[in-house]
């Protein structure tokens, strides 16, 4: 998907469909992200509607202190709703780290009262969301 492809009601579309939020990753973490390690927060207003992508670059693998620090502060500012992802060089498979990554996210979020609407990893390959079955293996 490219920013010309995006529907051209976007800005008011729930952001209900988990391939459309899939897709909106795609877009914003890019390959450099991917190759050298982000996380991707993208903020939704209570009905949903995609408010704010926000992309922290360059981090390296996502640890589990990483994760809480980028997500802790992405939370003092939510106002709804929100998805993540992890972007990440290699295989396209789920790791233990992105089990794990997915698992904190998910318990920092509720810990919060902030609904997660999913949880992706973003490789070289692909776009996929961790089932929350495997979010709780970790």
């Amino acid at each position: 998907m490219t920013f010309e492809d995006l529907p051209s009601d976007i800005r008011t579309t729930p952001l209900t469909d988990p391939q459309l939020r899939a897709d909106l990753i795609d877009l914003i973490v890019g390959e450099e992200d991917r190759e050298f390690g982000s996380i991707a927060i993208w903020l939704c207003d209570e009905d949903l509607i995609g408010v704010q992508p926000m992309v922290c670059h360059q981090l390296g693998r996502a640890t589990r202190a990483k994760t809480k620090r980028v997500l802790e502060v992405a939370l003092e500012v939510a106002m709804g709703p929100l998805f993540v992802a992890v972007g990440r060089p290699g295989s396209p498979l789920f790791t233990r780290d992105d089990l794990a990554f997915a698992n904190e996210v998910v318990e920092l979020c509720e810990s919060r009262g902030v609904l997660c609407l999913g949880v992706f990893v973003a490789t070289p390959a692909s776009v996929r969301e961790v089932p929350e079955a495997l979010r709780r293996v970790a």
